[in-house]
């Protein structure tokens, strides 16, 4: 978006947003109810025939896992020949193809090395991984079923790939800027 008055640009995501008609509490989408996100680096959750016909809502846990995938991307982006074979693999159009691409990417992610300098980073974004991994398995779903104890399981699941990461690499969040 560019701003005349200013001159300058606006960096913004308007496009997806999701409005909620408080009158009758309905959601009005901007993009018109059509399936949207790049492949590789969406939740595994919508990587479902569920998903492209509507039926599934993307959520704020689809949103982190998201982040996850991009973080994985980068941490291992140019790491080496058979880490680049694994991440061709995610380059697909068929999203049913994908979502099977990446469990196993999962599965197979133990001996995986980073990219030069991103090491401490992947070792907090595989335990990230392997998290994806026990949320999207059917006795994690028989457990939390609803929302709200899905938010709960979620938060502390964070917290404790955080302290853990806190404790091995003396990595504290109170002091990013």
């Amino acid at each position: 978006m560019w701003n005349k008055n200013q001159q300058s640009g606006l960096l913004n995501d308007f496009d997806l947003a999701v409005l909620q008609d408080i009158n009758i509490g309905k959601h009005i989408t901007a993009n018109h109810g059509k399936r949207t996100g790049t492949l590789p680096f969406m939740a595994l959750g919508l990587l479902t025939k569920k998903y492209y016909n509507g039926r599934i809502e993307c959520q704020y846990h689809h949103e982190l896992e998201s982040f996850i995938w991009v973080l994985t991307w980068l941490c291992l982006y140019d790491a080496g020949d058979n880490v680049k074979e694994k991440l061709a693999k995610w380059k697909t159009r068929y999203y049913d193809h994908l979502l099977a691409r990446k469990l196993y990417f999962i599965q197979d992610s133990m001996d995986i090395m980073p990219k030069s300098g991103f090491e401490k980073l992947w070792d907090i974004n595989h335990e990230l991984l392997l998290w994806v991994g026990r949320q999207n398995t059917p006795s994690y779903w028989t457990r939390h079923k609803e929302t709200i104890k899905k938010s709960e399981y979620l938060y502390k699941d964070m917290e404790d790939i955080m302290e853990k990461a806190e404790r091995e690499y003396n990595f504290n969040l109170d002091n990013v800027d």
